[in-house]
């Protein structure tokens, strides 16, 4: 949430015990700095809470919660330390389950908090963390309002359910107080603000509502004002009172889990974000025959066909292509191959396979993800690559002529690898399946190769995609955004036991686990990554699709990369390996390969059961977001509730073996790989489900908000 700059803001994370239901709530709206007058004024206490008197309810309504501070105010001399309680009240809540929220203190520091002596949880919780109530004062990246630095403190983690007995459950007319701690002061004179806000509740409701497990509707009260009175302290003077309470663990950095399948890659630079974001919006968005569409076109948006889970994916629909086998192979351009574009804006422009071609295939949408990274790899890396395969497996790379210049250059993209560079593959794809003349398709493609047509049913000049008044081309925004897009996640990183079974079938000589790409400046450089590919040409024997691009001859087909497996639902190029579930698909894919992914099959076929659900298991690590339970490339509710659910407590220190290893069904919601899920990866799902960026939005959704009108920057 956008907040007004904040001297030296420090968070608090409070969680208690497991989920029955869970729900992210929106952040209190943002506070602005209080002036600071040395002479305050009396403060008025704010509104107090006020719950709906009980009535009965439809069974969509929710439970009502909220939090505030007991107290309004507080005055505390500069660098001194004050006590703060926050209060729960709620109506019709019989068990707490979970809640969490934060405090942001401006330009000063919290210290680890305490349950009160009250507080119903706190004989769970002392069962379950040897040092009570306390928790872990982390730093943690800056944003939102935030420093670089800013102290985040967790504190709770109960691990039992708890069921609060009617009598001790917080009502209206008896507020249970929730959490107390203390912090420490700003040592200049003024009025400061403690917010609280970024809240979660997650309540049981008493017996007979339907449901009986609900997420509670937060509202947060007015920040608690701090008054800080008195001679300004110098900053290396020591506190002018007693020392807080020293932190329970020691400082330690706070989890941030990978991007998503989606999302840009980390740290990039204010520039690059806005190219990101720029280029996104260009890729969802819906283009006119009017701005260039056409007048052959498979689809009018790039995300039409890659957006799947994100923009920016796969996509199970297939694209045909065709041919004369010969030989020599004829790719029957004159006839308007090998693409068939099964669209058109105008019925002068439809397209039909010619009799002429012996050969059609269907190829599969690709994801887009993390080829920034194999755009920047040099082409003898990748000649290295193939000559240090064993000889029965070696691929080679294609050989293809650059499209700016002609100059020879090894290809990567597509699956035959026939295009070199991410923005020759764009400027291909807007060429082919959206009939977007560019600066490497000058001239437009003609109906089945008869040019007479275009006079009829292509009003528009080429090319189409002509730079904007910043001297920047709709394929140069495109670009820039594939180019950005982060490398699909996989949890557990640490990989898991089935790694072992894919190396000893021998799937990793092609489908190579890591590549580097060279070190220097800008986003991509240095980077290691995980695709699961080399990126060359393989004999697939039987299963090839029968054309040639480039070198690249019938049979051979480039290794499909397999960061992001889990994220698909059809495999292999014609898509065809699908429908059954991921396992079954899979199975199926691995059986079709032939030619030199022959001897792999073999020895896959041969597996034992439970080798084999070892593999599936480390297959479905390809892709999947860490702590998302479900696997859908979100992280929501349900991800909360069974994060929450998986908790361990920590383990530093306990002897014996890990609770949570990776081949553990809970190992995805262990963010650090420590071995636990404790209340640091809990805190790390909590900012990685609260704070969603405009590229997390589901396809749906991204391509519903984030579309333009025609008639903008390449409208006409």
């Amino acid at each position: 949430m956008a907040r007004p700059p904040m001297a030296s803001p420090t968070h608090l994370l409070l969680a208690l015990a497991l989920p029955t239901a869970w729900l992210a709530l929106p952040a209190a709206p943002p506070t602005a700095p209080l002036a600071p007058p040395l002479a305050a004024p009396p403060l008025a206490a704010p509104p107090p809470v006020v719950s709906p008197a009980r009535a009965p309810r439809a069974a969509d309504d929710a439970a009502e919660v909220a939090l505030a501070f007991r107290e309004p105010s507080v005055r505390v001399a500069p660098g001194g330390t004050f006590a703060w309680t926050v209060d729960l009240r709620t109506a019709d809540v019989d068990a707490l389950t979970l809640l969490a929220f934060d405090l942001y203190l401006d330009g000063g520091a919290l210290e680890p908090a305490r349950a009160p002596d009250d507080h119903p949880l706190a004989a769970a919780d002392a069962r379950h963390n040897p040092d009570g109530f306390g928790g872990v004062v982390r730093p943690v990246p800056g944003g939102d309002g935030r420093p670089d630095g800013a102290r985040l403190l967790q504190v709770g983690g109960a691990r039992d359910a708890f069921a609060a007995p009617t009598s001790t459950a917080p009502r209206d007319d008896a507020p249970l107080a929730f959490a107390a701690g203390t912090a420490r002061a700003p040592r200049t004179p003024g009025r400061y603000a403690l917010h609280l806000e970024q809240a979660f509740a997650n309540l049981r409701l008493p017996d007979g509502d339907e449901p009986p497990a609900r997420a509670a509707t937060l509202s947060c009260g007015a920040p608690l004002v701090v008054v800080v009175d008195g001679d300004a302290v110098p900053s290396d003077a020591p506190p002018s009172d007693t020392a807080a309470p020293t932190p329970r663990a020691p400082l330690a950095e706070l989890v941030v889990p990978p991007p998503r399948a989606g999302e840009p890659l980390r740290d990039l630079a204010p520039d690059d974000r806005d190219r990101f974001l720029d280029g996104r919006r260009l890729f969802v968005r819906e283009f006119a025959a009017e701005e260039g569409l056409g007048p052959m076109f498979n689809d009018d948006s790039c995300d039409a066909c890659h957006r799947e889970p994100a923009a920016g994916g796969a996509h199970h629909r297939t694209v045909t292509r065709f041919g004369r086998s010969g030989p020599p192979f004829d790719a029957l351009t004159h006839l308007g191959g090998t693409v068939l574009q099964f669209q058109s804006t105008h019925a002068a422009a439809i397209e039909f396979v010619p009799l002429e071609s012996d050969v059609q295939t269907l190829r599969m949408t690709t994801p887009l993800f993390g080829l920034g990274l194999v755009d920047v790899l040099p082409d003898d890396a990748l000649e290295a690559l193939a000559a240090s395969q064993p000889e029965d497996v070696r691929g080679r790379v294609n050989r293809v002529a650059a499209l700016a210049d002609g100059a020879p250059r090894v290809g990567r993209f597509g699956w035959k690898a026939q295009l070199a560079t991410i923005a020759e593959f764009t400027g291909d794809a807007l060429f082919e399946e959206m009939g977007l003349t560019n600066a490497f398709f000058p001239e437009e493609n003609a109906p089945n190769g008869d040019r007479s047509r275009l006079a009829i049913c292509d009003p528009v000049e080429d090319p189409e995609d002509r730079p904007d008044e910043h001297g920047r081309t709709l394929l140069d925004r495109l670009t820039a955004y594939q180019r950005l897009l982060a490398p699909p996640p996989q949890t557990p990183a640490a990989g898991t036991s089935g790694e072992r079974v894919f190396h000893e079938l021998g799937c990793a000589d092609c489908h190579v686990p890591r590549l580097a790409t060279p070190p220097g400046d800008g986003p991509l450089a240095g980077r290691t990554f995980a695709p699961y590919s080399d990126f060359l040409l393989h004999d697939m024997g039987a299963t090839g699709d029968g054309l040639r691009q480039g070198d690249a001859r019938p049979e051979e087909m480039r290794t499909a990369p397999l960061w992001g497996l889990v994220l698909r639902d059809a495999y292999m190029h014609d898509g065809a390996s699908s429908a059954h579930g991921f396992e079954a698909d899979l199975r199926d894919a691995v059986l079709r390969h032939d030619g030199q992914g022959a001897a792999s099959r073999d020895r896959f076929s041969a597996l034992p059961e439970a080798e084999v659900a070892r593999l599936f298991a480390f297959l479905r690590s390809l892709g999947r977001a860490a702590f998302d339970h479900d696997g859908d490339n979100d992280l929501d509710a349900e991800d909360g509730a069974a994060v929450a659910a998986a908790l361990t407590g920590p383990r530093e220190g306990v002897p014996g073996a890990p609770p949570v290893p990776p081949d553990h069904p809970a190992a995805y919601a262990d963010g650090d790989a420590d071995g636990d899920v404790d209340l640091a990866d809990l805190a790390a799902f909590q900012r990685a489900a609260t704070g969603p960026e405009p590229w997390t939005l589901s396809p749906n959704s991204t391509r519903a908000t984030a579309r333009v009108k025609p008639g903008g920057p390449f409208g006409r």
